[in-house]
């Protein structure tokens, strides 16, 4: 409250200023759609053999050491006894064995495509004042290992291991700024990170130590129109990758070398896009909608 002595001239002035500064702080509400679009496809082609004894019924010889399924419809085909498997997840053509009494072969073509596209869309909104900071964290804190140390005395040990907890998922930082016209300056920091799977090996004791995040950042200030949706930009990262299976000596014979070794191609492309709609918030009608 104001308490105020003044003539009637200087009190006019002063309730024209009061008035002036005695008005509603405008608010923003800051829609964000966070779409990642991550596309993978793999192609195999190649071929398997394994030699086995149907006399003795001794396990089958894998010339390229297979696995999995692989290994056991190679195996039951050298021993006249495959076992089921659906299509479409191992080869596409598979030879039976070639003797019927003692040592038996077996053969496998593998033609193998897979396709999988993702998407994940996260859609946060929040409401601030004009000028203060909005912060919204959707995600996981994980502990990370920064150092340990082993103390003690008279045959006694002490271990001590310092952790550090860390934000790991969504996170948006939007600071508004309202102009004239309705003109809303955003400061943001958006990122999304994850934690690298191939660091998730270790377990007991050691499971917050060499802790791997993935991360993808966006600091940028922009200016928009009240209501209009802009698009931050988008953070594309393409993977591909070549891998060769293949007796050794063998598989490096031409021609005749594509029987004992096989390849497989992985494309992985990944495409992260940050809409964000800034709406002003003048009045409480505008608010309560």
């Amino acid at each position: 409250a104001l308490v105020i002595r003044a003539d009637p001239a200087t009190m006019i002035d002063i309730m024209d200023i009061v008035d002036s500064l005695d008005v509603r702080r405008m608010q923003v509400l800051i829609e964000a759609a966070i779409v990642e679009v991550t596309t993978d496809f793999s192609r195999q082609l190649g071929s398997e053999l394994a030699v086995g004894d149907r006399t003795s019924g001794n396990t089958p010889i894998g010339l390229t050491a297979p696995s999995g399924t692989l290994a056991q419809i190679l195996q039951g085909l050298a021993t006249n006894s495959p076992p089921a498997t659906p299509l479409g997840e191992t080869p596409l053509l598979a030879g039976g064995r070639l003797s019927q009494t003692g040592p038996s072969f077996a053969f496998i073509i593998k033609a193998l495509a897979s396709n999988s596209d993702v998407n994940l869309l996260s859609t946060p909104s929040i409401t601030t004042m004009d000028n203060e900071e909005a912060k919204i964290v959707v995600g996981q804190n994980v502990p990370f290992r920064t150092g340990s140390t082993v103390s003690g005395s008279q045959g006694t040990t002490n271990p001590f291991t310092t952790i550090q907890r860390e934000d790991v998922g969504l996170t948006l930082e939007v600071t508004p700024h309202i102009n004239n016209d309705n003109l809303v300056r955003l400061s943001i920091h958006q990122e999304v990170s994850e934690v690298d799977a191939s660091s998730l090996s270790v377990i007991g004791s050691e499971a917050a130590a060499d802790l791997i995040t993935n991360k993808r950042t966006i600091d940028t200030t922009i200016l928009v129109d009240d209501g209009e949706v802009i698009i931050l930009g988008g953070l594309i990262r393409d993977k591909e990758t070549t891998a060769v299976s293949k007796v050794p000596f063998l598989g490096s014979i031409p021609v005749l070398g594509m029987l004992f070794r096989s390849k497989t191609y992985s494309t992985e492309k990944q495409n992260l896009l940050v809409f964000l709609r800034p709406t002003v918030l003048t009045t409480k009608a505008d608010i309560s909608k």
